[in-house]
């Protein structure tokens, strides 16, 4: 969600460049809304907290909704911020902003409509897993969290100007396209 609001700011040419909001507010927002969902849901089901095999991982009980509703609050107010920066390109960039880090910032904006279906993904898996103990489900969750780790990788690593430059030369080499006298 952070990651969302840091990109949007960039993309849409909200701000120049570090973002809309301060460290702090980072810290804030970051530690903060998680513990506040913790602490509510300890406060109200709190004799459901906690189990025989299983932390929070009560299926059939309340607590569930306690940690899934939140969860899929973010969901869908990440995939709100994502598409919003999206339709940004009409807007005019402020002056000052670096044109790399909102390059970056658009590749990363696009790649989090792969990465963030995938990450919920994998948290609902797992946590039906372990809730069930199935092997089947359990397989089907390390090979969702291997695609999710390979995904990150790449887009973190072809989200970077030197690297970009550099799979575009290569890229270049591999398939030269024609060139601008021989046409």
């Amino acid at each position: 969600f952070l990651e969302a609001i840091y990109m949007y700011g960039l993309v849409a040419s909200v701000v120049k460049n570090s973002g809309l909001l301060a460290t702090k507010q980072n810290i804030f927002i970051g530690w903060g809304i998680p513990a506040f969902i913790i602490l509510f849901n300890m406060c109200f089901e709190y004799d459901s907290y906690g189990g025989t095999y299983h932390c929070w991982l009560q299926m059939d009980k309340g607590l569930m909704y306690g940690q899934y509703v939140p969860i899929i609050t973010l969901v869908v107010s990440t995939f709100t911020l994502i598409e919003a920066a999206g339709a940004s390109d009409d807007y005019p960039s402020l002056k000052g902003t670096n044109k790399v880090d909102k390059t970056t910032a658009l590749i990363s904006q696009r790649t989090l409509l792969i990465i963030l279906p995938l990450v919920f993904a994998s948290f609902v898996c797992g946590t039906i897993a372990e809730y069930q103990q199935d092997p089947v489900l359990y397989g089907s969750f390390t090979i969702l969290n291997g695609v999710l780790g390979g995904a990150m990788m790449f887009f973190h690593i072809t989200s970077n100007e030197k690297t970009r430059e550099l799979v575009n030369k290569i890229k270049n080499k591999l398939c030269p396209g024609k060139e601008k006298g021989k046409e």
